[in-house]
């Protein structure tokens, strides 16, 4: 496998230069952000002669993880750390979600946001999100170098006020978050000028991958499966705008959950319209009736497994026979992230698929 760290400019994706990092980690997830940190030698440079302190400026640089000259990973660069004693940098980085922590889904003016209003209607889940994030990417010096999906029709409605500030990260959640919301995912690409592009994707990838968890040489390596029950409720009461007696109030309750009566609160202090805070309501217990499951486990990237396959969001089917733990028989899962660094191991992470 021939990796390498390419450093190109954040906002624009222009090739800047090759930092000499050695076997740094990366990590893709649906629906969140991938992160990692690394470090690399003072006094290192490229082949172009670019020096470690030029192309390991936080925010202006990002880091494309390639292998074989396709982008596995894309991270801004947030922190450097220079360390005389052992002459290395330490950087820490993460992808392009971390930005929409930092913009707002709001009509900026000279006179204030607080009075600006923006929405959109007649559109899907899917397409709301793209317009909260090309809100957030337009104007000066608000551009990012992501290709979008086309629009698509729906019934959804949403309208973000300027006096609550919001924050574009929060506006992405929340769509994720409600019933029938978007997964999202951020492709690295390389556009044919060489140019780093992030193609937003906002619905699962079509691809099916299989696994014979009982076959020795299937491939699989280290399988863990842990039940997390520490979020879990049969009653969800969800707050919105306003305040005491005249504060927005949703509940959503499961009659059919087998667990005592266990009760969770959220809160969406932007959200006004009763449909749609009922809606995220609806989806908070429907993620919330049962302990969450994660299944993980490694594999080797090579003749048999390539990283081309791999996409959070693809669909998985996992058989399981002769286990002292598991039931016999498929498993239908979700690949909901993977990890790694410059070896040939690969961490996958599943989630189980609503039957």
């Amino acid at each position: 496998m021939a990796w390498l760290v390419r450093v190109v400019h954040t906002e624009t994706g222009r090739r800047e230069g090759i930092l000499p990092i050695e076997n740094p980690p990366w990590a893709r997830k649906l629906n969140a952000s991938g992160s990692g940190q690394a470090s690399f030698v003072v006094g290192d440079v490229d082949s172009s002669g670019m020096p470690g302190r030029y192309l390991s400026e936080p925010i202006l640089r990002t880091l494309v993880f390639e292998e074989s000259g396709v982008p596995v990973f894309a991270g801004v660069i947030w922190t450097r750390t220079y360390d005389r004693e052992a002459g290395k940098v330490t950087v820490s980085y993460t992808d392009i979600n971390s930005i929409f922590g930092k913009r707002m889904c709001a009509a900026y003016s000279s006179a204030g946001m607080q009075g600006t209003t923006v929405g959109w209607s007649n559109l899907d889940l899917q397409t709301q999100l793209k317009r909260v994030i090309q809100q957030a990417t337009t104007g000066t010096k608000f551009a990012l170098p992501i290709i979008f999906p086309a629009d698509k029709s729906g019934s959804a409605e949403r309208e973000y006020k300027g006096y609550h500030m919001p924050i574009a990260a929060d506006a992405m959640r929340d769509l994720i978050d409600t019933q029938y919301g978007p997964d999202v995912d951020f492709i690295p690409e390389y556009a044919s000028n060489g140019e780093l592009r992030h193609r937003l994707v906002t619905t699962p990838a079509p691809s099916l991958l299989v696994w014979n968890l009982t076959a020795p040489k299937d491939g699989a390596i280290g399988l863990t499966v842990t039940e997390d029950a520490g979020n879990v409720a049969n009653h969800v009461i969800a707050t919105g705008e306003g305040t005491e007696v005249d504060m927005l109030v949703r509940s959503a309750i499961s009659g059919a959950s087998p667990y005592p009566a266990l009760v969770k609160t959220v809160a969406f202090s932007q959200v006004k319209d009763a449909g749609e805070l009922q809606a995220l309501a609806n989806a908070e217990l429907a993620a919330s009736l049962k302990p969450v499951e994660q299944w993980s486990f490694s594999v080797v990237i090579g003749e048999e497994y390539k990283l081309s396959q791999l996409f959070p969001g693809a669909g998985v089917r996992a058989y399981m026979q002769n286990d002292p733990w598991m039931d016999d028989g498929f498993y239908r899962l979700r690949l909901i992230g993977f990890s790694g660094d410059f070896g040939a191991k690969v961490k996958l992470e599943f989630q189980p698929m609503e039957a």
